[in-house]
């Protein structure tokens, strides 16, 4: 299953049963743990508790169920009505390893071809190497993106 990146807003049939004023909501929620989970701050495996994510976002918990659907059907959550665990995106993208990964896979980023130890030293990081793993191997993040990124710009959007 590949992971739509392009489809940052909820179908109508997701915020049928909200106001206009949920919806908004829902959609605001909905794009927030989109990107939280593409840009791998909220991990593979993860779960996702309804009634704490409503508390945090202080919403209704209708608002976190039509979210939700959302990441369902983009393929980045699967679960119930009160839990959702995080899945992984399974489409390799450009730059990223093929076939078994070890300390020494190569990775292409911006010209050069480094292993991701020797990317998490290159001057242009701006994550630790246990950030960088994760994003490329577990998130599948495009290398360049993963190496550029600061957690910084991410925690913002939570």
């Amino acid at each position: 299953m590949t992971v739509d990146t392009k489809t940052i807003t909820l179908l109508h049939r997701e915020v049928a049963s909200l106001d206009a004023h949920q919806a908004d909501q829902a959609s605001v929620v909905y794009r927030r743990l989109r990107e939280a989970i593409l840009d791998g701050q909220i991990p593979s495996g993860a779960t996702m508790d309804g009634s704490a994510l409503a508390a945090g976002y202080k919403v209704n918990s209708c608002v976190i169920h039509a979210a939700w659907k959302g990441l369902i059907r983009g393929g980045l959550v699967t679960g119930g009505r009160e839990v959702v665990r995080v899945i992984a995106p399974t489409g390799r993208t450009p730059g990223q390893a093929q076939g078994p990964v070890t300390s020494e896979t190569l990775y292409n980023a911006f010209g050069e071809t480094k292993t991701l130890a020797q990317w998490a030293a290159d001057e242009r990081c701006r994550v630790p190497y246990r950030t960088l793993r994760t994003r490329v191997l577990t998130c599948d993040w495009d290398i360049e993106r993963a190496i550029t990124i600061p957690l910084d710009t991410l925690r913002s959007l939570l």
